[in-house]
């Protein structure tokens, strides 16, 4: 068998697999050890949550029908999923709007505004959570359904990735109109 310097053709001994396979156990039993912690304490009783010891002394199944009645846990979904899904879609359409523009139109100004943009993705959330929260309470937004959904939208990473996907796929004939010319050392049949 040859053997090239630094770099072996026979593949590794069943010792490197074994081991690689123990040290992926255990990184998945990292992964799987805190929500077995929160089943088994949903599974105890209130006195019980504090105790150190991880199996439950007696298994409470009722806990969960408990929840549907001491807390609206459905109308928290509800809430969950009505807010995620206008986010998400309201993301999409005003991503899909700005990096249409940025990206194939060409308008003057467009490489500052641009810029600009991306520069508020330098500004940490927290820098704009009080002017926001002015804005929502002047709005009055504050407390619903609008306020939350108002401000991600708004989000210029989506943008730029978005209109970054844009740029990639443009089509051959803009490629080849920009590529003919006088820059481009080939002539424009003139």
């Amino acid at each position: 068998m040859t053997e090239t310097k630094g770099i072996s053709s026979k593949p590794p001994g069943p010792a490197r697999g074994l081991g690689l396979h123990g040290l992926m156990t255990l990184l998945s039993l990292g992964m799987v050890v805190p929500f077995a912690w929160m089943v088994l304490t949903s599974l105890k009783s209130l006195a019980e949550v504090g105790d150190p010891a991880w199996l439950p002394k007696q298994a409470l199944w009722g806990n969960y029908p408990e929840v549907f009645s001491v807390i609206p846990f459905l109308r928290f979904m509800a809430n969950s999923v009505v807010i995620a899904g206008w986010v998400t879609l309201l993301q999409v359409f005003t991503s899909a709007l700005a990096a249409f523009s940025f990206a194939r139109l060409q308008w003057p100004g467009r490489d500052r505004v641009f810029f600009l943009y991306l520069g508020t993705m330098m500004l940490p959330g927290l820098v704009m959570l009080i002017p926001n929260f002015q804005l929502m309470v002047r709005f009055g937004l504050v407390d619903s359904y609008l306020g939350l959904v108002r401000r991600p939208p708004s989000m210029p990473l989506a943008r730029f990735c978005c209109g970054s996907s844009c740029w990639a796929s443009r089509g051959p004939s803009t490629r080849r109109r920009r590529s003919t010319g006088p820059v481009s050392g080939r002539s424009s049949g003139r």
